[in-house]
């Protein structure tokens, strides 16, 4: 026992001894290079090499500092002061840092306000970050007024942070990027951007923003990206982005009030558009014309009842279409024909019955497929005609009772998901494998019956129609029906419904059996 309490006490003083030794690398590489991050300091060290590059104090428990502390750090480039009790910056803190060339921390603090003539002298910095300070209420006209090279201001999640005074911003003649996401703003002056000639990205979602003024944007000739939702606005000027033609990345996302959109017409370099989350319950012929350069396009969570069937005609590049969670009952034949770089096409959680069987682009390129959560009854390997490439398919959640035993034929590796249905399949390697649910009869292979409904539909291979009397258009279902009364007259090899009988020829290869009679 007393063998083992030794080394226990001596293991104990190693682990203490090494703590030790981490601690006095921590405090030299303090003191030698300024990285001081964490440390649980109260104070700046008086001892710190005025050589750095670098002086990281962040993540401490200071709460002042001496004065003028940074004036003798001639190679000083970077300041992080961030999540520190600092309740009070005050002005002459920075003098003397001139050499401070590149990011200003100030983040997570608890200053209420930043006092004008703070930044002075500070005419290299490039990027300020005021971001996190929860009792931040008051940033004064004129206070970046020095800031002559700053590129990225960096304002967000200040929640107390109500208001933007005209011309806070118009020294930064130079500034790439703002962010004003996340604070109480209510209101924005019309030309609180002007001069902003060199902005290329623009935060001011979550704000209690009701309206945009007009012409707000009109400078902002370079800017690329622009966040706007989440949000409260009600409306936009129908020209509000007219002058922008060099953006890029749009984003309304959860403007949950907004039932229409800009003009989007000079806006011909848009790559990824994010509409969803709005009220938008239509889309308008030629809302999407200009944006043959984009490649997303995200429209879910709204109430679109329709597609006109030319929406996507010049949306040649679009690689990723998203539909999901709205309110469309049909696609259109030929909605979704110009498509033909699309890999990704979400339409899972609308209110569809039937599809065309021609509704996808003629492309090989279609990676992904989803339609779960409508309410499909069958589904045909017509409809997957030229999908080599395609990898999933989710069915699931449907009314799915049948479906072509060529669906998954020529898509070695497609993931097949149908769980929800009345016929649930897999597919291995072309292989398609299906069993009913309870309480369903399986008729053949691909084919579930429910014995307690009045109507039935049987999907062939061979079929030349999407199922369904409803015939959404055309030639197709004129020809599916002229032979399958052909067949039917010469072989008597149709597949017959009705309540009380079942009867089909077993070489039949007729026309999707469309009819539920």
């Amino acid at each position: 026992m007393t063998a083992w309490c030794s080394v226990k006490l001596l293991t104990i003083a190693m682990l203490l001894l090494s703590g030790t030794e981490v601690l006095h690398a921590q405090n030299a590489l303090c003191l030698t290079s300024g990285l001081c991050s964490g440390q649980g300091l109260t104070e700046m060290p008086a001892t710190i090499s005025t050589d750095a590059t670098t002086l990281s104090l962040e993540f401490n428990n200071i709460q002042t500092f001496p004065f003028e502390p940074f004036k003798d750090f001639g190679n000083l480039q970077n300041l992080h002061l961030h999540a520190n009790p600092i309740t009070v910056l005050p002005v002459g803190l920075f003098n003397g840092a001139v050499s401070l060339s590149l990011e200003l921390r100030l983040d997570h603090l608890e200053i209420t306000e930043v006092s004008l003539g703070l930044f002075n002298g500070l005419t290299n910095v490039r990027t300020l970050s005021l971001n996190n300070n929860p009792v931040l209420a008051t940033v004064p006209v004129g206070v970046f007024d020095d800031l002559l090279n700053l590129r990225d201001l960096l304002l967000n999640l200040c929640p107390q942070l109500r208001v933007i005074e005209l011309g806070l911003f118009t020294s930064l003649s130079k500034i790439e990027k703002l962010l004003l996401s996340s604070n109480d703003i209510s209101e924005l002056p019309s030309n609180i951007f002007s001069g902003l000639t060199t902005l290329d990205l623009l935060f001011i979602q979550e704000n209690p923003l009701t309206t945009l003024p007009q012409g707000i944007f009109d400078d902002l000739i370079a800017l690329t990206d622009l966040f706007m939702g989440p949000n409260t606005l009600t409306s936009l000027a129908f020209d509000l982005l007219i002058n922008n033609q060099a953006l890029r990345q749009l984003r309304l996302t959860s403007s949950i009030y907004l039932s229409e959109l800009p003009d989007l017409s000079s806006n011909t370099l848009l790559n990824n558009v994010e509409l969803d989350g709005m009220n938008l319950s239509s889309i308008d012929v030629g809302a999407f014309d200009s944006l043959t350069n984009a490649e997303r396009l995200v429209l879910r969570n709204n109430f679109i009842t329709e597609i006109p069937d030319m929406a996507f005609d010049f949306m040649t590049s679009l690689l990723e279409l998203i539909l999901d969670n709205n309110l469309l009952t049909e696609i259109l034949p030929g909605t979704f024909d110009a498509l033909t770089s699309l890999f990704f096409l979400f339409l899972d959680d609308n209110l569809l019955t039937e599809i065309p069987i021609n509704f996808l682009p003629a492309t090989t390129l279609l990676r992904e497929l989803y339609l779960s959560n409508n309410k499909l009854t069958s589904f045909t390997g017509e409809m997957l005609q030229d999908k080599s490439q395609l990898s999933y398919l989710n069915l699931e959640n449907n009314q799915i009772l049948s479906v072509s035993d060529d669906l998954v034929d020529n898509m070695p590796n497609v993931f097949l998901a149908m769980t929800g249905n009345p016929l649930t399949c897999t597919a291995n390697s072309n292989i398609l494998t299906c069993q009913c649910e309870a309480g369903y009869t399986q008729l053949d292979a691909t084919t579930c019956f429910d014995p307690n409904a009045t109507t039935f539909s049987h999907t062939s291979t061979t079929s030349s129609s999407s199922t369904s009397s409803s015939s959404s258009t055309t030639s197709t279902s004129s020809t599916s029906s002229s032979s399958s009364s052909s067949t039917s007259s010469s072989s008597s090899s149709t597949s017959t419904q009705t309540s009380n009988s079942l009867s089909s020829s077993s070489s039949s290869s007729t026309s999707s059996s469309s009819s539920s009679t």
